[in-house]
């Protein structure tokens, strides 16, 4: 009853905002951005369902045109108080219909956000649970290869409630962000919602602009009842605590992105056994701005990821540490970044209780923002 209430005032509020603003001609800002790619990827061994291992010799190569990311944005204010954003993932599960909180997992953002204070903000709705360092504050429409850890936390999008505080240290000009979230656990911690997640971030800027720290601690607290999905990857795994530790390191028109991330898992295996994981990543990314340079210039980035993740205690085949290096270049064709080409390849070393193999990616493709 409270969750259907509080749906039904943000609509309500986001309706008669809009005709507010269509009345003063001043319109939601609506926009549509997808990626697109062409993959490549080869992989020099086989996984066997007979032995459970994986065979050498036995190279698979898989080729084809990707939808990598696809999204609607609509967002706007209401006065010097209020702001609003919704925000619908095309590619993500639609049928996906069995979230705690009741909406969708293509739902990513629909909240309001209300300056209480000069230097406080309240923010309720569906939102992203604060997670995953600088890689999870990208918009993943800029991310190419998530680490393994990133690739889980970047699907955190849940219902709840959000404090955002503004403030400066002493001696230091630049604005400082301290957050605290309440929100619903993720999908999968059973049917119930009644169970919160907290989690606490600080997001700072030290020194002349040089260097943009992260640190973000969240707590999931475990249900007494199981998870209702058997599971044995970490993409689908429940989170219980996670602690992201990044900073930005800014170096005229290029930045460094170094990110720690760990996190205490479960789930339920195939044989229907409670399974529990210790995962760790480090995760170290170049990049140049695209504002920096004039149009048609080729910018590069690289990025280095380590995954490892505890044994499993399955009998079949899970990760123990992905080694992965990537590099490309993009190039925005005109003045402003509406339009993007990317062309890049990955190398990934994997080790798991199964094996090891190496498997080599190339992606050629475009974004666009309209």
């Amino acid at each position: 009853m409270f969750r259907s209430i509080i749906y039904l005032q943000i609509t309500i509020f986001l309706i008669s905002g809009f005709f507010q603003q269509v009345l003063a001609q001043e319109y939601p800002e609506l926009d549509l951005e997808f990626r697109t790619s062409f993959q490549i990827q080869t992989q020099d061994a086989e996984y066997g369902s007979d032995t459970l291992k994986f065979e050498d010799g036995k190279e698979q190569t898989r080729l084809g045109f990707r939808l990598d990311r696809g999204n609607i944005n609509v967002k706007g204010e209401l006065g010097e108080s209020f702001r609003y954003r919704l925000r619908l993932n095309l590619v993500a599960n639609l049928d996906d219909s069995s979230y705690a909180d009741g909406t969708t997992s293509n739902l990513e953002y629909f909240f309001i956000e209300y300056r209480v204070w000069t230097d406080l903000d309240l923010k309720i709705g569906k939102q992203f649970v604060l997670q995953g360092g600088r890689e999870g504050m990208k918009n993943g429409l800029d991310v190419y290869q998530y680490s393994i850890q990133g690739e889980r936390i970047q699907d955190l999008y849940e219902v709840g409630l959000g404090l955002i505080h503004e403030f400066r240290f002493r001696g230091n000009e630049a604005p400082q962000y301290g957050v605290i979230q309440f929100v619903n656990q993720p999908k999968g911690n059973g049917k119930s919602d009644q169970n919160l997640g907290y989690n606490a971030a600080w997001y700072g800027v030290l020194g002349p602009g040089l260097l943009e720290p992260t640190l973000q601690v969240g707590f999931f607290p475990k249900k007494s009842e199981k998870p209702v999905d058997p599971c044995s990857d970490l993409k689908c795994l429940i989170p219980e605590r996670l602690i992201s530790a990044g900073t930005r390191l800014n170096f005229g028109a290029a930045y460094w992105d170094l990110d720690l991330i760990h996190g205490s898992y479960y789930g339920i295996s195939p044989a229907k056994k409670l399974i529990e994981r210790e995962a760790s990543t480090v995760a170290i990314e170049y990049r140049v701005e695209p504002k920096s340079k004039p149009a048609q210039s080729p910018l590069p980035f690289v990025k280095w990821t380590y995954d490892m993740v505890s044994k499993s205690r399955l009998t079949g085949a899970f990760l123990d540490y992905r080694n992965e290096i990537s590099a490309g270049i993009e190039v925005y064709p005109t003045a402003d970044d509406r339009l993007r080409i990317h062309a890049l390849g990955s190398f990934q070393n994997w080790k798991v209780n199964a094996g090891a193999f190496n498997q080599y990616l190339l992606k050629l493709g475009m974004s666009a923002r309209f």
